[in-house]
């Protein structure tokens, strides 16, 4: 809990878990970050939990002494005949990314 922002990126959208102080968090900005906090939490005996919007109304996007796998940071959209969508990619985002896409063609 030292690092600066934790306690601002700890917390989940739903108020009603903010008591839940998770024992790290690993802010993942690549599906590279993600592998490597699952390894980590895996190596080390840590649980862990997912977090894409941190919006779980069962209190599942936090863990109480455990790390918090945040993908919050990987919210790209690329449409370049390919469609790509990163984990947190909103379905706003994805539809401004579609429609100037389809400007294109």
């Amino acid at each position: 809990a030292g690092s600066t922002g934790f306690d601002a990126f700890r917390l989940p959208a739903n108020a009603r878990y903010d008591s839940v102080v998770p024992q790290a968090l690993a802010r993942c900005a690549a599906p590279e970050d993600v592998v490597a906090a699952v390894n980590f939490a895996r190596a080390n005996q840590i649980r862990f939990t997912p977090r894409s919007g941190g919006h779980s109304y069962l209190g599942a996007s936090t863990i109480a002494a455990g790390l918090v796998i945040d993908t919050g940071p990987m919210d790209s959209v690329r449409m370049d005949g390919d469609i790509a969508v990163s984990a947190k990619a909103t379905d706003a985002k994805v539809a401004a990314q579609f429609i100037a896409y389809l400007k294109t063609l």
